[in-house]
């Protein structure tokens, strides 16, 4: 049996006039801008609390590490040593040693550690456990790509 389209699901198509509808779209433009500034500008426990109370969060964002294609898990000080020359100038090195998701570990200076390239992922999760006394947050992030991960909130952003 088939159903033949009616009036009611049939397109339909409005007349507007050009200039109203490109200064609406101009002003949503705008807004999506604002919005985008003030989201990164904003207090981020202002914006839990307002979600909170609104009962309307909004998926945070956060940023990981990224080294050779593969996302930075975890990362730990190998050296930190500062000393002073006979010169009086100073010195420092440090070096981290960090974790990708498939366990590969590297050794890097600390500043070019910083530097890696960073992706965007969507939190989509917490959990929250204890290791020795301490509390643990773990979030449950998902890339733009698809990828889902458990990450420390410590190695984000």
């Amino acid at each position: 049996m088939t159903k033949d389209k009616t009036d009611s699901e049939a397109p339909q198509t409005v007349e507007v006039n050009k200039e109203k509808l490109d200064e609406l779209i101009k002003r949503s433009d705008d807004q999506s801008k604002l919005i985008e500034m003030l989201l990164a500008t904003a207090d981020k426990s202002r914006i839990a609390r307002y979600q909170e109370l609104q009962g309307k969060p909004i998926t945070p964002v956060v940023r990981l590490r990224t080294f050779r294609g593969e996302i930075v898990v975890g990362w730990r000080s190998t050296a930190d040593e500062i000393f002073q020359d006979g010169n009086g100038i100073w010195h420092e090195r440090q070096t981290v040693e960090i974790v990708t998701e498939a366990g590969t570990k590297a050794e890097l200076p600390y500043l070019e550690s910083e530097k890696l390239p960073k992706i965007e992922a969507d939190v989509v999760g917490t959990s929250t456990r204890f290791v020795d006394g301490q509390e643990q947050v773990i979030m449950m992030v998902k890339t733009k790509d698809g990828k889902e991960l458990n990450i420390d909130r410590t190695y984000v952003n």
